[in-house]
């Protein structure tokens, strides 16, 4: 996640609204669904910033400070907790020299983030469960550059009484 002006960790609402719009548009070009190229682009609006906003909106997504009740990590540091990148190559000419070099930043460790999602005025209900799916499958697949090295990847918990989406 990015790190806010008060130091907090967020996801940007930018990169919740680039992840649903992607994955709507690979439906659409494999012809898995029938979404059209025209409805795609008016829920998420045009990218140019001088063309028209799209029907939903998306909000930064906070994680949540404490384990939340029933959640199977309570008992675990979760959070922001140190974490270690170590490169222990260095190149001297053309010959490795192991040095060990750890690197410490702070990491997430099993976070669960508070996504927000508005639709714009006279938008349909109907429209937020096909941008809930595809936000879901987004998010599922990883985001940011480090998901191969296990960070990024996100597991949808829906609320209470709802369903998960497929």
């Amino acid at each position: 996640p990015a790190i806010d002006a008060l130091g907090l960790p967020y996801i940007p609402s930018t990169t919740l609204k680039g992840i649903a719009r992607v994955i709507a548009e690979r439906e659409v070009n494999n012809n898995k669904s029938p979404t059209t190229p025209e409805l795609v682009r008016d829920i998420f609006g045009e990218i140019e910033p001088t063309a028209c906003m799209g029907k939903v909106i998306f909000l930064d997504a906070y994680p949540l400070p404490f384990p939340q009740p029933n959640d199977e990590s309570a008992d675990e540091r979760i959070g922001l907790v140190p974490d270690m990148a170590n490169s222990i190559w260095t190149w001297d000419g053309n010959t490795p020299k192991y040095k060990t070099n750890p690197n410490i930043f702070l990491s997430l460790r099993k976070p669960t983030f508070v996504i927000g999602l508005r639709l714009a005025n006279g938008a349909d209900d109907a429209l937020l469960k096909h941008v809930k799916r595809w936000l879901f499958t987004g998010l599922a697949q990883g985001i940011g550059s480090r998901v191969n090295s296990g960070y990024g990847v996100l597991t949808v918990k829906p609320k209470e009484g709802e369903e998960k989406p497929n």
